[in-house]
């Protein structure tokens, strides 16, 4: 009952563990993320082609949906400030990428959903100066089949960790080598 991105699995496990609640994320394709995002960071700009996500989204304290296409819908993110967290999970990802290099914050993470899928997207994110790209592949939400979320995180990549001291799992290759570890 509690919506979560639609992302891979992995990447989903190592977001849960940041704190987001003083960030602000702008993100290209609404949805059960926009909805999930809202409830972990200070502001969620979101922006779909399709109506009927735009509309799911509305109404949160700190969303602001818009529902957009054409050349408006990469470059609707030039009217805000640098942003801590962009996300690319929509439409036109080559161009939105372009755009997302130039309005992240230092120490702030682009996150490209399906980046097997959009090569020259995740190529060009890849080439950007000063960031580290970390990619999480398998399955995920809603799917049958595998793919791969990637995390362009800028060098200087400053989010605090939401939880701490997390346990390893119980009879993990960690706890079976080293037992008194």
């Amino acid at each position: 009952g509690n919506p979560v991105p639609w992302f891979t699995y992995p990447a989903f496990e190592f977001l849960e563990n940041l704190d987001f609640s003083s960030k602000t994320i702008f993100e290209w394709g609404s949805g059960h993320s926009t909805l999930y995002w809202s409830k972990r960071c200070k502001e969620i700009i979101s922006i779909d082609d399709k109506e009927e996500w735009t509309d799911l989204v509305k109404g949160g304290a700190n969303i602001t949906a818009m529902n957009l296409s054409g050349e408006d819908y990469p470059t609707q993110i030039l009217n805000y400030d640098d942003l801590d967290v962009i996300i690319v999970d929509g439409i036109k990802r080559l161009e939105c990428s372009k755009y997302a290099i130039r309005k992240i914050k230092r120490g702030g993470m682009i996150i490209l959903d399906n980046s097997d899928w959009y090569v020259g997207a995740c190529d060009q994110l890849a080439a950007a100066e000063d960031f580290i790209q970390v990619d999480f592949s398998g399955f995920g939400p809603i799917n049958n089949y595998c793919w791969s979320t990637t995390l362009f995180m800028h060098r200087n990549f400053s989010f605090s960790r939401r939880r701490k001291n997390i346990p390893l799992p119980t009879g993990g290759l960690v706890k079976n080598l080293a037992p008194d570890a």
